[in-house]
């Protein structure tokens, strides 16, 4: 019964954390993707802007 119960909340435990995981902070390469182009095209506009 011990070894039963241990399982559970093992199992309970790691799905807590599994959970808690997947939501909120993930970043996709997409939106990397574009921040990156953007300050690249602002760079460029500010050096064009000083001549």
């Amino acid at each position: 019964m011990k070894r039963k119960s241990i399982l559970l909340l093992s199992i309970l435990i790691l799905a807590i954390f599994l959970t808690g995981c997947s939501t909120g902070g993930v970043v996709t390469p997409a939106t990397d993707e574009a921040k990156v182009k953007s300050v690249i095209q602002n760079y460029f506009l500010a050096i064009n802007d000083q001549n």
